[in-house]
């Protein structure tokens, strides 16, 4: 059975209000795609690379002081400069706090963890450094005082060595025997003096304490007066402590060289380190923006995909109106002109004429009803002319 005209056009108007209800939820969808994909660049992957970048510029700003603290070798300045560094190591630590708001965020928890044991490490090996270097620097500090006292000692043995062999002029075993003492010891001196990071230190420290005990011994077999004998023996005591003792020129120096051989592999740690670091921190940065592109690309293919799916069930809609208009206004327009056409017959007289439009909508009924009434008028018509035709012939007798 077929459709109602006025069934046609509340079917058409459902399906147009389907096909906006359609629209409308497939915008929703898209649009709280592309409004994931935005928030997923504006509030995660933008400030994830911000926050990244922070962390590098202050990893660098650390290495900057730690630059500068190595190569300063003035002990006033080191305790400044060694606080900057600390401002520096406190602000990285509290952006690394401040990371934990990206936990959410996809691998950046896991390569935040490398980030962290990496720079905890070049912070750990940092502070090596500035307290070792605080340490050669205080050894130089005192080796440059030791070697001060150092070259005063020098002078006053060599006076006494000179007095000496002075005293031992006259006999030549005697001035053998003081040469033989006083030869070896200045030889000494002089490698002291001339020593670098390349001495053997400890070989030096053997030789003239070897030296010292050999002068003590051979002194007693010289012949000289007691006063020139004690004085020389007041300098060897001397040199004993200030070249060999504990806090003595040798073991500074021997600590400085250590120090400094110390340092320089830490500084070649602490560099690799740095360079770990910042290399992790630059994949961390690369991670994030990778998910501001991805997420870039998502929100571009919600946008493509919204506007795709907006004109199809545009056309489609379109489509709909056009053949639902197309329809009713045929369903309309061809049972109007068959009525009309019949209806002007029938004005013209014909009542026997015939609409015949079989159909279930209106129009169907409408031409079914003028059809029984042009029966109806047709029939009465006859009889009122049967009546006419009757009331003549009884007029025509009556006359006769």
């Amino acid at each position: 059975m077929g459709l109602s005209i006025v069934q046609r056009i509340i079917a058409g108007f459902v399906l147009m209000l389907l096909l906006l209800i359609l629209l409308g939820v497939i915008s929703t969808l898209k649009i709280r795609g592309i409004n994931d994909g935005l928030s997923q660049v504006s509030d995660r992957a933008t400030p994830l690379v911000i926050a990244v970048a922070g962390l590098k510029g202050a990893l660098q700003d650390s290495n900057r002081w730690v630059l500068v603290y190595r190569t300063n070798e003035d002990a006033s300045q080191l305790p400044q400069l060694a606080s900057q560094f600390k401002e520096q190591q406190a602000r990285f630590s509290q952006l690394s706090q401040e990371m934990d708001r990206f936990s959410g965020v996809a691998e950046a928890g896991s390569r935040f963890q490398q980030v962290d044991t990496a720079t905890k490490q070049f912070y750990g090996l940092a502070e090596q450094v500035l307290s070792q270097h605080s340490q050669w620097v205080n050894a130089q500090d005192q080796r440059h005082k030791l070697e001060i006292a150092f070259i005063r000692l020098e002078d006053t043995y060599q006076w006494a060595a000179d007095l000496l062999l002075q005293q031992t002029a006259s006999k030549r075993s005697m001035r053998n025997k003081a040469e033989l003492i006083t030869s070896g010891i200045a030889r000494d001196l002089k490698n002291i003096r001339r020593a670098d990071a390349k001495t053997d230190l400890n070989e030096l420290e053997k030789v003239l304490s070897k030296d010292i005990e050999m002068a003590r011994k051979r002194l007693d077999r010289v012949l000289v007066p007691d006063d020139v004998k004690q004085r020389f023996v007041s300098n060897l005591d001397r040199m004993q402590e200030l070249a060999l003792g504990q806090q003595g020129l040798l073991a500074t120096m021997r600590n400085a060289q250590q120090l400094a051989a110390s340092l320089q592999t830490l500084n070649q740690q602490l560099d690799a380190s740095l360079i770990n670091s910042l290399g992790l921190l630059d994949e961390m940065g690369q991670s994030a923006g990778s998910i501001a592109s991805q997420s870039r690309t998502t929100a571009d293919d919600a946008v493509s995909s919204a506007s795709f799916w907006i004109l199809v069930v545009a056309a489609i809609s379109a489509a709909a109106a056009l053949i639902i208009g197309y329809t009713t206004a045929r369903s309309i327009q061809r049972p109007l002109q068959m009525i009309n056409k019949e209806l002007d017959y029938m004005a013209a007289g014909d009542m026997t004429r015939r609409i015949n439009y079989r159909s279930g909508c209106e129009f169907g009924s409408l031409s079914r009803s003028i059809d029984t009434l042009a029966g109806k008028t047709g029939e009465l018509l006859s009889q009122i002319n049967a009546g006419s035709r009757h009331l003549v012939e009884e007029a025509s007798r009556a006359a006769e």
